[in-house]
């Protein structure tokens, strides 16, 4: 049996999400017939005079000394909200303690760093980057050549599938090197069509747009996970990743309008916010299997979250999707979330603060008929494209060692 290593946001990840869609991956290559390992890998952490150096090269001496400022702020802001947030530190614990229990269940590697991957590729016939955002750029201004696969050695398969690249554009300092690491790869797979945008001029082949690994699976095996429902009650869901006011307040506002609770997962950031200090009426700091049981049985969500609004889709939920960041911004994350309202006709959930009442009433009973028509189309088409480049990687391997022993 050939053996996977897949690379992703693992080490440490206590997002809901983005540990789901591991677990999916790993699930759906193990499902085709490979011995499927999720490799534990963990950042080096940059030297200051390094982040110096790239920030200077990226942004200028103007850019570097308003980063400087900024950094110096957020400083102060940061011993703030430790001193604040010593009463959310228990809520965070148990998320945390909880992410890292199911986290565990993932085959997996033992923990490594960039100077040890060579050695755990040994353990490997071939390998996955993805899914999630592993093409995004560092605090410090960088891709990650790991995340490319380029620690794999000549004659391994390496492919990505998903790979999410939530940028607005490539830094033309970066241009040379991205393409030089997207044609080192033997298929190539994105997320979003923002990827495709972007990456599909730096080869020579087209680049198709996958799902997430969580809509590979069979919608029972997440309702099998989630459990027996938690809270009898109708209830909104809120699960919100960024820290806008104005956003709790609108649901808060609509739940005291429509005489519902509001359930409430808070400082998913793992840090303290003022913002979410009394929000919600009951609020549940679980693991993954209560983020999915929440969602499933939900009257609302409201979310600003791909995987949140993902999961709605799949319980066929009456959602919303909050935007976020600023256009051209990059940290701005609403080509993913663009991306998919649009692939399942569902670009009416994607919306702002503005008018949240009367937004929410007038589009309240979402019909999934041609959501579920795309579903099962392009959930063909992603497991198409898994099988065929696991196949085409293994006959890789098969013609590098016919070749090394003629």
């Amino acid at each position: 049996m050939k053996r996977v290593g897949i690379i992703t946001l693992y080490h440490n990840n206590s997002n809901y999400g983005g540990i789901l869609q591991a677990y999916a991956l790993n699930s759906a290559v193990c499902a085709l017939g490979y011995d499927c390992r999720v490799i534990d890998y963990v950042q080096t952490p940059m030297r200051a005079s390094e982040k110096l150096k790239r920030k200077m090269a990226s942004e200028g001496l103007t850019g570097t000394v308003r980063t400087a400022v900024k950094s110096s702020a957020k400083i102060v802001e940061g011993k703030v909200r430790r001193i604040s947030g010593r009463r959310a530190r228990p809520e965070i614990r148990a998320r945390e303690n909880e992410a890292a229990a199911f986290r565990s269940k993932i085959p997996h590697t033992e923990m490594c760093t960039a100077e040890e991957l060579p050695r755990i590729a040994e353990q490997f016939d071939m390998f996955l980057c993805g899914s999630d955002q592993i093409w995004n750029m560092g605090g410090a201004g960088r891709f990650d050549p790991v995340y490319w696969l380029e620690f794999v050695p000549p004659g391994k398969g390496r492919a990505s599938y998903a790979a999410s690249m939530p940028l607005p554009a490539i830094p033309e300092r970066e241009r040379d090197t991205i393409r030089r690491r997207v044609r080192a790869l033997d298929c190539v797979s994105v997320r979003e069509n923002q990827g495709k945008r972007l990456l599909e001029p730096l080869r020579d082949d087209e680049i198709p747009v996958v799902l997430d690994p969580v809509f590979l699976p069979e919608t029972a095996c997440w309702e099998q996970l989630s459990g027996e429902r938690l809270i009898r009650e109708p209830y909104i869901y809120v699960y919100l990743l960024g820290d806008d006011a104005r956003q709790r307040e609108a649901v808060k506002a609509l739940s005291e309008e429509m005489k519902i609770q509001i359930v409430f997962t808070p400082y998913l950031q793992s840090e303290y916010r003022a913002c979410d200090k009394s929000f919600g009426d009951i609020r549940m700091s679980g693991g993954p299997e209560e983020f999915l049981n929440l969602i499933r049985y939900a009257d609302f969500v409201f979310t600003d979250s791909f995987h949140a609004s993902v999961f709605s889709i799949l319980f066929r939920k009456q959602f919303w999707t909050f935007r976020r960041g600023r256009k051209n911004d990059r940290r701005n994350m609403d080509s993913r979330l663009e991306s998919l309202t649009e692939m399942f006709g569902l670009a009416d959930r994607l919306i702002d603060t503005e008018n949240l009442t009367q937004h929410v009433y007038a589009s309240r009973h979402l019909h999934y008929r041609t959501a579920e028509r795309v579903l099962t189309r392009e959930k063909a088409c992603s497991w198409d494209y898994l099988r065929n480049t696991l196949h085409s990687m293994e006959e890789k391997g098969k013609r590098f060692h016919e070749n090394e022993s003629a």
